[in-house]
């Protein structure tokens, strides 16, 4: 499943929207909307050595860093532990930006199709954790 919307669509939506859903071998990948951003997460199945594990207690590079670890809950898919980061940092524009005097002309839009091409590395260093 994928849904390709512009950030100011995006903005509208409802936090926990989901605008991907897909699987890249045993990972599953994930692209919601966040409170104030969009949101990545990859799913490690069981197994895999960082299974169970905080986003502290592992390094992995993505963009801003890994700021979420937990199992599956409400609708997420079941089975796997859920690595997030988002994109709320410095130069990032944020959703609550547009309501409090729009988005400054250095600050990057995040979309969903953006943030879909930042997986390729990180599902690469997931991968090489085995």
């Amino acid at each position: 499943m994928e849904i390709d919307k512009s950030f100011v669509e995006c903005s509208k939506d409802k936090p926990g929207t989901i605008y991907a859903d897909w699987t890249d071998g045993d990972f599953r990948c994930l692209i919601m909307r966040g409170p104030c951003s969009l949101c990545a997460y990859v799913g490690v199945p069981e197994g895999h050595p960082f299974y169970g594990k905080g986003y502290n207690d592992i390094n992995i590079e993505c963009h801003g860093g890994l700021t979420f670890s937990e199992p599956a809950h409400d609708k997420w898919p079941d089975g796997f532990w859920w690595f997030g980061w988002d994109y709320a940092h410095f130069g990032d524009a944020a959703f609550y930006d547009l309501d409090h005097g729009g988005i400054g002309s250095a600050d990057l839009p995040w979309e969903p199709s953006c943030v879909k091409q930042q997986f390729t590395d990180v599902i690469k260093q997931f991968r090489n954790a085995k």
